[in-house]
């Protein structure tokens, strides 16, 4: 079984598809399933607007591999503009794509109703896999600090939350919160006077601080699997969330200590501020990406016999 991901992966701090897609090929290496030639894979895993010409090209030449498309978006809902470009990429990616997986449930609704508008047909296998992380990196089960929280983020989009992470700004200035202590580590096109800022930092970097945190705080909007949060998540860390996008999904996944809030308030963080961490449920979606290959495998040699 030999398995490619269209996805050139950067170390600088990026996204979270470049993070989630660094530890899937991590895995895929690991297990010795990887390959660096797409013409010779049977399976080629591509990143939505990425490099489309080139899979419709590898489709024509590799016409026995599966391509599997891991949607992101939709774009229209996470940079708050019309839903063209999300159309264009769909129909382009659906007429090779054998595949799609969705990243949470919330995205998959979102993506299907542009699909039902626009009558775009979809490949017949459809999944939701919400995205997980390195353990190597991001596995602490102790945690040992108190009421020091972080907010992260690679990108200064307004729609990150940044309007909310203001507000917990200002809040900070209360002496109630005098005890209270809140990094932001990523871009910002704001500047905070009460909340520490640190520029971006590689995966292994941040994964190195995050012991020196209890809690997260992520208000992005219409996000569909924010990597940030599975990290924390993963990390154990309790999170402090806005209840939008697939924040709740994610919550539930990892089985940590959360509160979700619909609409910030003092009451709503004091009530974060209080949580008390939990033991979390370790996840890891490698091995679901696994067995829609092996079921796939599975058809091959039953239909060989």
């Amino acid at each position: 079984m030999k398995i490619n991901i269209q996805y050139e992966t950067r170390e600088t701090p990026w996204g979270g598809a470049n993070q989630f897609l660094k530890f899937l090929k991590k895995n895929l290496e690991l297990d010795k399933f990887y390959c660096k030639d797409p013409f010779d894979s049977d399976y080629v895993i591509f990143n939505s607007h990425h490099d489309l010409q080139k899979m419709q090209l590898i489709k024509n030449n590799n016409s026995n591999c599966k391509i599997i498309h891991r949607v992101d978006g939709p774009i229209y809902k996470i940079r708050n503009c019309s839903d063209k470009e999300d159309v264009s990429l769909l129909k382009l990616a659906n007429t090779f794509a054998d595949c799609m997986i969705f990243q949470s449930e919330w995205s998959k609704k979102s993506l299907l109703e542009i699909c039902k508008k626009h009558n775009i047909d979809l490949p017949s296998q459809q999944y939701t896999i919400v995205n997980s992380c390195d353990y190597s990196l991001f596995n602490n089960q102790k945690i040992t600090a108190k009421n020091n929280f972080l907010i992260s983020t690679w990108s200064d989009n307004p729609r990150k939350g940044f309007d909310i992470y203001s507000e917990i700004d200002t809040l900070l200035s209360k002496e109630k919160y005098s005890n209270i202590k809140i990094t932001f580590i990523g871009r910002s096109p704001i500047a905070f006077k009460n909340i520490k800022m640190i520029k971006p930092l590689k995966t292994k970097d941040l994964a190195s601080v995050m012991s020196s945190f209890d809690g997260y705080i992520t208000a992005s909007k219409n996000d569909p699997c924010s990597n940030a949060l599975c990290e924390a998540a993963q990390f154990g860390l309790k999170i402090f969330a806005l209840n939008d996008g697939g924040h709740p999904e994610v919550c539930k996944q990892y089985q940590c200590s959360h509160i979700l809030f619909d609409k910030f308030s003092e009451k709503e963080f004091d009530k974060f501020i209080n949580l008390k961490n939990k033991k979390h449920n370790y996840y890891n979606s490698y091995k679901s990406y696994l067995k829609i290959f092996k079921n796939y495998e599975y058809t091959r040699t039953t239909r060989r016999q």
